[in-house]
């Protein structure tokens, strides 16, 4: 029987067709409701999982085992629908919004540069090294694949592409498991005196004196602009 058949003709005429169509919308109710249970429960589950797993970062290929394990209809955009969690880098990693920790600008950005070629600076770690007390609402990077400011997770980023040669006085330090690259404080202090060249000498003073003055001799020598490099000079004369 077709079911537009029952909207033909007399079919409603009797008791018996009123009941059969009864029938039927229960039917279909109590099975979409099922369904949705049937969902939900597993949704819950994977939910579940992801608060047990103590991991910020999320491949692709374990989020897409982890869906298909509890439910074969489910898809990616579920999960992050959801805000079970977010997207870092579309098509490769993903942050687990389960687990009860503050997301770290830090690693969110090493895990965006696939955590090599890269390296943080400015002007957050400025105030890292106490060189300031301004706080900064935006992440430098730099790397040697992009040129670009984007914001992950509510965080803003301004990635800048340089040479590898650029990339030297790295400090390695393990956040969570992480290993990720940070500027170190002596070839921060040139950026800082570049960042504020038009300042008063002594202006720097507190700052020069929390360097290592070898390290801060090796990143001068390799570093490219000769009015920082006097800048630097004329400050040690006032120590």
């Amino acid at each position: 029987m077709k079911i537009m058949q029952i909207f033909e003709g007399d079919f409603l005429s009797n008791k018996f067709d009123l009941d059969f169509i009864l029938w039927i919308l229960i039917f279909l109710s109590e099975k979409a409701k099922y369904i949705f249970y049937k969902k939900h429960h597993k949704m819950s589950k994977i939910k579940e999982k992801l608060s047990s797993l103590n991991r910020e970062i999320l491949e692709k290929d374990f989020l897409e085992k982890l869906v298909k394990r509890f439910w074969y209809t489910h898809k990616m955009d579920d999960l992050s629908n959801l805000g079970y969690i977010s997207v870092i880098k579309n098509g490769k990693r993903y942050y687990n919004n389960q687990i009860k920790t503050i997301k770290n600008p830090y690693i969110i950005w090493a895990t965006y540069m696939d955590f090599k070629d890269y390296m943080f600076w400015w002007p957050s770690l400025f105030n890292k090294y106490w060189f300031t007390t301004q706080v900064s609402n935006i992440f430098t990077v730099y790397n040697l694949q992009y040129s670009k400011e984007i914001e992950i997770l509510w965080i803003k980023y301004d990635f800048k592409k340089v040479k590898k040669k650029f990339l030297y006085g790295k400090d390695t330090k393990m956040i969570n498991y992480h290993t990720l690259y940070f500027m170190n404080i002596e070839r921060c202090f040139l950026e800082f005196v570049r960042t504020y060249a038009t300042y008063n000498d002594k202006f720097f003073i507190d700052s020069y004196k929390l360097l290592n003055k070898e390290n801060l001799v090796k990143m001068m020598k390799k570093y490219p602009i000769k009015s920082v490099l006097d800048k630097v000079k004329d400050i040690e004369k006032c120590i």
